[in-house]
């Protein structure tokens, strides 16, 4: 009998089959199902997929995880490697990890997968056995369009592109996703799951443990693929940490499935290199609050600073996925403040761009408002800080008084 502490996240044996003429693989997690379904492919009962989709939140919690079906050791050896490297990255606790060790069908590789530009062309995968993963935006679209090997086929996974604690949108994308896959001839494959409203994940960072769910499906496939590609977040410049970095990719490798990392250039330098593709012109979605009915919503931050990207290189008029009946003047003005510090310097080189006088202008006020409000932040975040010192030095009887009524 498996440790049932409340300290312990349990995965119970994974089953697969068909449901509503859909693949469909399944484990109880905590009790309750977590589940993966697709139209266009079958699943493999893989332990890496269920673990690897629990690692963050489990590391968010502080429990540890058990399953019951084995998985590779290699990809344990470079899981216990990534956990490492997340809580370096971010505030989580160790994890441990019980479950029974699959004998080995090779001898391990001595070091994780290497990034993608390690690889030369004599060791990449047959094009029908490689897949990479898409969102639609700037990044996935960078990998799509430059790459510089075949692709087997490209892995939606519905609803990994939205916020966790926001609205889910069943099939809405379905027919720009086959579209898409019309207008580029490559395989389509949609992956729907409830990952993100499984009570486990609750709490759980999107943007760190996305990563290592995308290449948990990635192994939920790899009776299909050998080799998945993730489109990296972040340069090997920046000191971001973020869930699609070119250090965490390879990591989540297994002797089955090896994991690489893909897209070298910042986000905005990412973009402007596809800017004059007619395909990103007609199907890129950067767009995830949906503030309305659109696609791309047009309103958001990340939506506006597309837009003001393109706009400051004179081809925002090519994207008809940005059209609004409102100006972008307007909607700049409305927009409250740019919440990441990391931003500001993306809002500074826009500056420095071709925009119109007045354009500019907004950007500009847009800034100073930012700037004013991440000082507030600060100093809001310092004083509860100081707060919470106050109160834990005082003798226990009072302390308790004032930590109540706080």
């Amino acid at each position: 009998m498996r440790n049932r502490s409340p300290k312990t996240l349990h995965i119970e044996a994974i089953i697969a089959g068909q449901s509503a003429g859909e693949a469909r693989i399944e484990a109880l997690v905590d009790g309750t199902p977590l589940w993966f379904a697709s139209p266009d492919i079958e699943f493999r009962a893989a332990g890496e997929g269920f673990l690897g989709a629990m690692l963050l939140p489990a590391m968010t919690a502080g429990r540890n995880l058990n399953a019951v079906d084995p998985v590779c050791p290699t990809w344990l050896n470079n899981v216990h490697r990534a956990g490492d490297i997340c809580r370096r990255f971010w505030p989580l606790h160790a994890t441990h990890i019980d479950v029974p060790r699959r004998m080995s069908v090779a001898a391990p590789p001595a070091q994780a997968s290497p990034p993608a530009q390690a690889r030369t062309p004599a060791q990449a995968s047959p094009p029908a056995r490689t897949a990479r993963a898409f969102s639609g935006g700037v990044d996935s679209f960078y990998s799509l369009l430059r790459y510089p090997g075949p692709i087997g086929a490209w892995v939606y996974i519905e609803d990994y592109d939205m916020p966790t604690n926001g609205r889910s949108w069943p099939g809405r994308f379905d027919s720009w996703l086959r579209a898409i896959g019309r207008a580029t001839g490559i395989r389509t494959i949609l992956v729907r799951t409830n990952l993100k409203r499984h009570p486990t994940f609750l709490g759980t960072s999107w943007y760190a443990a996305h990563g290592a769910c995308i290449a948990a499906v990635g192994h939920l496939l790899a009776n299909h693929f050998d080799t998945l590609v993730l489109s990296s977040s972040v340069s090997r410049d920046s000191t971001e940490a973020c869930g699609t970095h070119w250090s965490l990719d390879p990591l989540w490798s297994s002797e089955r499935l090896r994991v690489m990392s893909f897209g070298e250039p910042r986000r905005p330098e990412k973009l402007l290199d596809i800017a004059a593709e007619p395909i990103a012109q007609q199907f890129l979605r950067c767009c995830w609050e949906h503030l309305n009915g659109r696609m791309n919503c047009g309103e958001c931050e990340k939506c506006l600073r597309t837009q003001l990207i393109l706009e400051g290189a004179g081809q925002l008029e090519a994207f008809p996925v940005f059209a609004h009946s409102e100006s972008l003047i307007r909607r700049i003005e409305r927009l409250r403040c740019v919440r990441s510090v990391d931003l500001f310097r993306t809002y500074e080189r826009v500056l420095e761009t071709r925009l119109p006088s007045d354009l500019r202008t907004a950007v500009a006020d847009l800034l100073t408002r930012s700037r004013r409000m991440a000082r507030w932040r600060g100093w809001r975040t310092e004083i509860s800080r100081q707060w919470r010192g106050f109160t834990q030095s005082l003798p226990l009887p009072a302390g308790r008084r004032w930590q109540a009524a706080g």
